[in-house]
């Protein structure tokens, strides 16, 4: 069976397979560690390829980008997927009342970092502080939920040396909410599941 490879897979590999990694190791990363069948919450809809992708296995996929262009271009494309909804707004104003519509168990893809391009961009470079916040205090409202967090080479080794939090601050996070944790190609996954027997 032949396979095709695009630019983004080269220069993948000419950077020996190092962050970041192309969209479709980062598609199987979201699809092997989520939970199957869960309502997902997106941060940063982009061209809404990710949220097309997570419609396919789940029942319901709310995704919120802030950035006026790209949120008529995905609503009117994704406009026959019944089980997606764009959201227009900023984290900061929309992320915590999104989470009160999801129901059951939950994923969520937090990828609202600014970069570049015809992205949002505001004073913050990442809502990432705000989102992680808003989720500990609704984490009791989901029996099972991961938690991905994109683009962890941004996040900085110690505290204060980029404009991103740290990565400590990504453990701490986990490990205050009861939450174990792994990096998988650039992404930082969060999980709080149910397991059963000793």
């Amino acid at each position: 069976k032949r396979r095709f490879f695009n630019f983004s897979h080269i220069k993948w590999w000419m950077r020996g397979f190092g962050p970041p990694s192309p969209q479709f190791v980062k598609l199987r990363i979201l699809r092997s560690n989520s939970i199957s069948g869960a309502t997902w919450l997106e941060t940063g809809t982009y061209l809404g390829e990710t949220t097309k992708f997570l419609s396919r296995n789940s029942k319901m996929v709310f995704s919120i980008e802030p950035a006026a262009l790209l949120y008529k271009f995905a609503t009117k494309r994704l406009s026959r997927l019944k089980n997606v909804q764009i959201v227009f707004g900023t984290s900061e104003e929309v992320f915590e009342s999104t989470i009160t519509k999801l129901q059951g168990n939950a994923n969520f893809w937090l990828d609202g970092h600014a970069s570049g391009d015809i992205t949002f961009s505001n004073q913050e470079v990442t809502p990432i502080v705000h989102e992680l916040k808003i989720l500990a205090n609704h984490l009791s409202r989901f029996e099972e939920c991961v938690i991905f967090v994109d683009d962890v080479r941004g996040f900085s080794d110690k505290l204060g040396t980029s404009k991103y939090p740290s990565k400590e601050f990504l453990v701490e996070w986990a490990n205050t909410n009861n939450c174990s944790w792994s990096i998988e190609h650039d992404i930082f996954i969060a999980k709080k599941l149910k397991y059963f027997g000793d």
